[in-house]
């Protein structure tokens, strides 16, 4: 898409806040049938991946050997300089796959994850903020309920987009396996609805230090 007026205004403040902080969007959303069309755009391959022999043979337990929560808490802490741990994550097989979705033009994926069952990353594209991921509504709400979980739409620093999460429950063997979370791209859908009033008064504000990790 060409971004001509208000849309290349507003692309050059998001990329303003991508470079130094977050963009507050907390009580932004897009309209509640535009939201509905991108989630049934991206309903059926979603349910393919989780449903994916790939999928699943990630989350074997033979294949995949768990850290203990301990260890998980070490490496989150230390990420992403956990040069091994990050390279297991983005190169894994299933990563590679998650790459051939997120560039193709058809759907409007930012980012793809799999985690194991405690929240911690097993294949992931492209490198996430962080590697445990079950502190997070994404992964709690559909571990706890076994259900699919949809976010609220908000600026996503580590994309560098205004999206929102689906992650649904994996299960391997009829057991609780992983979770598969997808963050879906609705930055053009929140620019098309904006007005110049409402560009005009885009507030960016500078992260939290105290969140910022080495290297980031």
């Amino acid at each position: 898409m060409l971004l001509t007026g208000k849309l290349l205004y507003t692309a050059v403040l998001l990329m303003l806040a991508v470079n130094t902080g977050v963009a507050n969007t907390q009580n932004a959303s897009i309209a509640a049938d535009k939201k509905q069309q991108v989630i049934e755009i991206h309903r059926k391959v979603i349910t393919q991946l989780v449903q994916s022999a790939d999928v699943q043979q990630c989350l074997d337990r033979e294949q995949h050997k768990a850290d203990s929560l301990q260890t998980i808490l070490q490496i989150d802490q230390k990420w992403p300089t956990q040069v091994q741990y990050v390279h297991r994550v983005i190169e894994h097989p299933c990563a590679k796959l998650f790459k051939q979705y997120i560039q193709d033009p058809v759907y409007h994926f930012s980012e793809i994850m799999l985690t194991d069952d405690s929240g911690a990353l097993v294949a992931a594209y492209p490198r996430p903020s962080d590697y445990w991921q079950g502190d997070e509504q994404k992964f709690i709400q559909p571990a706890a309920t076994s259900k699919k979980y949809i976010s609220h739409e908000d600026w996503d620093a580590s994309t560098g987009t205004f999206s929102f999460f689906i992650s649904v429950p994996v299960f391997y063997s009829q057991h609780f396996a992983g979770v598969l979370i997808t963050g879906i791209n609705v930055t053009t859908e929140y620019l098309d609805q904006l007005s110049m009033q409402e560009l005009l008064i885009i507030d960016v504000k500078p992260e939290d230090e105290s969140n910022i990790k080495p290297d980031q």
